[in-house]
């Protein structure tokens, strides 16, 4: 397959994990069981793909694993458990569109902390995200648009800890194999939610075999393939390419839910919508910089 494929690919499964999500919640399931059974499934999955690619992968040194953790617990494990409890109380429209404000965030704290210079295009994107995400959020209909104000907390909360794990991750985990850093983030994530409610554990075996198919769709289709095409399309067409591309997940996210979930957005919120995916564009071309898909 070529390099826009691959990225392409990775775009649909990710814009396919809130429906995921959505139809999961529906059979009764709560956030944090989903999280925990998603994670362990992450696990398996993780771990036999890098045991059968290239095991040596696993071996890391101290201070790579101290901040490894550091990311998996302050940046993944935060933006996931907000993402996924966002969904209980939002669509998966509205959701992903904040979400999707987190490279505004990385550019501002990249700015104040590695003293990178903001030019006016810089500027310019980041008032088009601003502008766009109020009016998504449209704040004069609010119960109409089917929001929450926790849902609306725990959407940003998802978008400061993915930008953590951008501004974090692009200096100190530079010199790590992705599928290591993958593996690592997933088993650091996982038991971090079992140590929330170690007993709750136990209900996952009690879930009902189409429950369990489907988390597993999600982990591995919406989840970790996605995370190794996205890495493989860097590979095949370069960092600017890949980003600029990987920014159709946030339509087809948008389509899935209307397709899927009957999901509709009015004409305020389809602006705001335009004008973040307008502000991305613009944002990852000045920047030529790597995409990092949002941790879900």
């Amino acid at each position: 397959m070529s390099g826009y494929t691959y990225v392409l690919l990775s775009a649909l499964g990710y814009s396919a994990m809130p429906i995921l999500l959505k139809l999961v919640y529906a059979q009764g399931i709560s956030p944090l069981l989903l999280l925990m059974a998603n994670g362990l499934f992450g696990c398996v999955f993780a771990l036999g793909g890098i045991l059968f690619y290239k095991p040596e992968l696993l071996r890391i040194t101290w201070p790579q694993g101290r901040r490894l953790i550091i990311q998996g617990l302050f940046g993944n494990l935060f933006a996931s458990a907000c993402y996924f409890f966002a969904l209980q109380h939002m669509t998966a429209s509205l959701t992903t569109l904040i979400l999707f404000t987190h490279p505004a965030l990385v550019m501002l704290l990249a700015a104040v902390f590695y003293k990178e210079r903001l030019s006016i295009y810089h500027y310019l994107s980041l008032v088009a995200i601003l502008i766009g995400c109020f009016l998504a959020i449209d704040i004069f209909s609010f119960e109409a648009v089917h929001a929450t104000v926790l849902g609306l907390i725990l959407a940003v909360g998802a978008s400061f800890g993915q930008a953590f794990v951008n501004f974090y991750g692009q200096k100190t985990l530079e010199n790590i194999h992705p599928m290591t850093v993958l593996t690592y983030i997933v088993f650091i994530q996982t038991l971090g939610y079992v140590s929330l409610s170690p007993s709750l554990v136990l209900q996952i075996g009690m879930l009902g075999w189409n429950v369990l198919a489907l988390i597993a769709v999600l982990a591995a289709f919406t989840w970790l393939i996605p995370n190794l095409f996205i890495l493989k399309g860097l590979e095949l067409i370069g960092a600017s390419r890949a980003s600029l591309l990987s920014t159709v997940e946030l339509p087809l996210t948008i389509i899935w839910a209307t397709i899927v979930l009957g999901e509709r957005m009015n004409w305020v919120q389809a602006a705001g919508g335009l004008l973040i995916l307008g502000g991305l564009i613009l944002l990852r071309e000045v920047d030529k910089s790597p995409v990092v898909v949002p941790e879900r």
